[in-house]
């Protein structure tokens, strides 16, 4: 018995996007991953694993901070 009803069609939107975003990554096509990725953001903003990729693109796209 499930307690909750799952939108199986939306999560695999997200998935789907997200594995895309990963793959474009790995294809140095970094502004259509940044897209993707906002993208899954806007479908579901607790997707942590997309929000920690584009953290992690973020940061690298930052100039370093001299002290």
């Amino acid at each position: 018995m499930l307690l909750f009803r799952e939108d199986l069609v939306r999560r695999n939107l997200i998935e789907a996007r997200f594995l895309r975003a990963q793959a474009y990554l790995g294809l140095d096509r970094k502004a259509e991953a940044l897209a993707l990725m906002h993208s899954v953001l806007e479908v579901d903003h607790n997707q942590m694993r997309a929000t920690d990729l584009l953290r992690d693109q973020e940061k690298q796209t930052l100039p370093e901070r001299r002290h």
